[in-house]
């Protein structure tokens, strides 16, 4: 990428006002082919129903709560994020357990939840400030009868939201 092209893509990360433009940017610059899912828990067996094998992997994130500090003049925002890389597996999950889950099924999740993260935290909504951001990555082989295996993530992000 040539400086002129950084200083753009610097220029729209600025203009990232709100934590969901910045998070579904992020998602698409990670490399996912298809949108962002929000949704509840309670809702994620029905989408994931929805979706063909084609459609994999799916990016499922719940929506955002959050935590308010105001700090020397500045309103600080902190974001506890939920959220599911998930895909199918092409044969019954009852005939598939093997070490090859791993490589081609939780690994490449992983990957693209650390991509994800790389360019979240690359935006300008994202506090400096407070570092380090922890994310925690779990394996998840749920839901086998509809064979979904990938990860789910836990972070806490800090948004900047006003300076005052």
């Amino acid at each position: 990428m040539s400086v002129a092209e950084q200083v753009r893509e610097r220029e729209i990360l600025a203009g990232h006002s709100t934590l969901l433009e910045a998070v579904k940017w992020s998602h698409a610059r990670a490399g996912f082919s298809k949108d962002l899912v929000f949704a509840k828990l309670d809702e994620a067996k029905e989408i994931m129903d929805k979706y063909n094998f084609n459609d994999y992997p799916v990016h499922m994130i719940t929506p955002f709560g959050s935590k308010l500090i105001w700090l020397n003049g500045r309103v600080k925002t902190q974001i506890p994020m939920y959220g599911w890389i998930l895909r199918r597996i092409p044969v019954k999950t009852h005939e598939y357990r093997s070490g090859a889950v791993e490589d081609l099924y939780m690994q490449p999740m992983r990957k693209l939840a650390k991509d994800f993260f790389r360019e979240l935290l690359d935006t300008m909504i994202i506090d400096q400030e407070i570092t380090p951001v922890n994310i925690t990555i779990n394996p998840e082989y749920g839901n086998t009868e509809v064979g979904l295996f990938g990860i789910s993530y836990v972070a806490t992000i800090n948004v900047l939201e006003q300076v005052s």
